[in-house]
């Protein structure tokens, strides 16, 4: 009986394809049997995939349609024997020889229904440029709080599991095709089932310029709906609840972040309301969120909420200064960008930034100074730079302001501001 069976989605990887079948085929333990779904390829992808399934009886390959990494992964799922153990393969990655071997004994060893090595990264020559965050001492503290914080499996290279786990788990969801590998590992911990991460570097994932980053039309509020069911869930299995109430919190702003940024504001209000009305988030980053993302759809509509707002935390009173500010009131804008900085303990130079774009037609001396200070707090603030440059060339009326706050602004909020 095989002991392994390997998944490999492949949709378009003609430039990587072959060293990347090579590298499981040349595996230390060869006992494996690899399923290909091509999924609906439109290059030379199928052609050598084919061609290697013919010199190595060990591959088998199947032609989809173009429907999503999630419906191939089901698909070769469908294809399953009697396996013991199931793991994965992207077309673009890259398998170390001792890859399977020295994983299915960590995995058997600690009688684990998943588990991942760890990864280096590639570039698209081959080149190492870095590697996956050190899984050293993760075994000792509740994994649950781990993946709260952050995806620390960023391929599916890298996992491992048992079959019985894969088949009691069902079908991949398509709300979770653009992050698979924590779908997998965080359906293990809501389901109790035994995880571990295993700190030995037996992948290369490749990072090129199709696989950089989320497809921004994969996010979408339904999904992240979904997505945080599963933080719900998890939320129950973490040792400190202080803690995992912080990561909740923020995992949701992060969410509602990327979903501006991708165009897709119109879909926000009503999550949001959602969100605050369960107290997922708090009333404050609600009030942000909402009067930013009115500001730029609907300036009566802001006006309205605004009136509505007890101002107490900085990010609603800055809120209230890109109302006004998208309204035409540059002094009333500048009025609550200052306040907003003066709450916020001295930490906040969006607001400064902010602030110094609003005074910089009356002001520009000023205004430059401003900007001097949000680039010592945060010197590779884009948004702050480009406006230097603006003020300094007296070029008023190209300054732009969009009403994001930065991750590192926001982690001060969270962990230093914020008493949860």
């Amino acid at each position: 009986m095989t002991k392994l069976a390997v998944l490999i989605p492949v949709f378009n990887a003609e430039r990587y394809l072959l060293q990347t079948l090579q590298s499981l085929s040349d595996q230390d333990d060869s006992d494996f049997r690899a399923i290909i779904i091509d999924n609906g390829s439109e290059d030379r992808s199928y052609q050598i995939a084919e061609d290697f399934a013919k010199r190595d009886k060990r591959f088998i390959l199947i032609k989809e349609e173009n429907r999503g990494i999630d419906r191939a992964l089901n698909r070769g799922l469908a294809e399953l024997k009697e396996e013991k153990f199931v793991t994965f393969l992207d077309s673009d990655d890259i398998y170390l020889r001792e890859r399977n071997k020295k994983l299915i004994e960590f995995m058997e060893a600690g009688r684990l229904d998943i588990a991942a090595c760890n990864a280096f990264f590639i570039d698209e020559q081959g080149y190492r440029i870095g590697r996956n965050i050190d899984y050293t001492g993760f075994g000792k503290q509740n994994l649950a709080e781990v993946f709260f914080a952050a995806n620390v499996v960023p391929t599916l290279s890298q996992i491992m599991l048992r079959r019985e786990f894969i088949l009691q788990l069902g079908k991949f969801l398509d709300a979770f095709r653009w992050t698979l590998d924590y779908f997998l590992f965080v359906s293990a911990l809501i389901m109790g089932k035994n995880t571990s991460l295993f700190n030995e570097f037996l992948v290369e994932k490749r990072y090129h310029q199709k696989n950089f980053g989320t497809d921004p039309l994969n996010v979408t509020p339904a999904r992240l709906r979904l997505a945080h069911q599963l933080y719900e869930k998890l939320l129950k299995n973490c040792k400190s609840p202080e803690s995992a109430a912080k990561i909740y919190n923020a995992r949701y702003i992060r969410d509602v972040q990327t979903l501006r940024r991708t165009g897709k504001e119109t879909a926000i209000t009503g999550f949001l309301q959602e969100l605050c009305k369960e107290k997922i988030i708090s009333r404050y980053y609600y009030d942000y969120f909402n009067l930013v993302v009115l500001s730029r759809l609907n300036i009566l509509q802001a006006e309205e909420y605004c009136q509505t707002i007890s101002f107490n935390h900085p990010l609603q009173f800055f809120a209230a200064g890109f109302f006004y500010y998208r309204k035409g009131d540059l002094n009333k804008a500048a009025k609550y960008f200052e306040m907003s900085r003066e709450k916020s303990g001295e930490f906040f130079p969006e607001a400064l930034h902010a602030l110094a774009v609003s005074v910089a037609a009356e002001a520009p001396d000023y205004s430059l100074s401003l900007i001097n200070r949000c680039l010592n707090e945060m010197p590779n603030f884009y948004d702050a730079l480009r406006s230097k440059q603006l003020i300094a060339d007296k070029r008023f009326s190209d300054l732009k302001l969009n009403g994001y706050i930065t991750e590192k602004t926001l982690d001060y909020f969270l962990n230093y501001y914020e008493k949860i």
